[in-house]
């Protein structure tokens, strides 16, 4: 008995590891998203030397840290590294 229900915990843990990497991977691909649309964004308002007074997908990278935590850290690597 002990070891089916053993088996039965495994199976859910899998099944949520497996659904947090999903989410993880759709939260990267959203990121990434915005990040290309804040970032033409902040192309249209830049200087004739691309230099840009503001930068848009900096603010919403930090409100991301704040709201989802440190755990979104290597999204937001993997999108700026993608889009830039």
């Amino acid at each position: 008995m002990i070891s089916s229900d053993s088996k039965q915990y495994s199976k859910s843990t899998v099944k949520s590891s497996i659904s947090q990497y999903r989410q993880l991977i759709i939260i990267t691909i959203i990121l990434a998203i915005a990040h290309y649309g804040l970032a033409t964004l902040a192309q249209f308002v830049s200087f004739k030397n691309s230099a840009s007074a503001i930068w848009p997908s900096s603010g919403f990278f930090l409100a991301m840290i704040l709201l989802l935590g440190y755990r979104i850290v290597p999204s937001i690597f993997l999108s700026a590294l993608l889009i830039n």
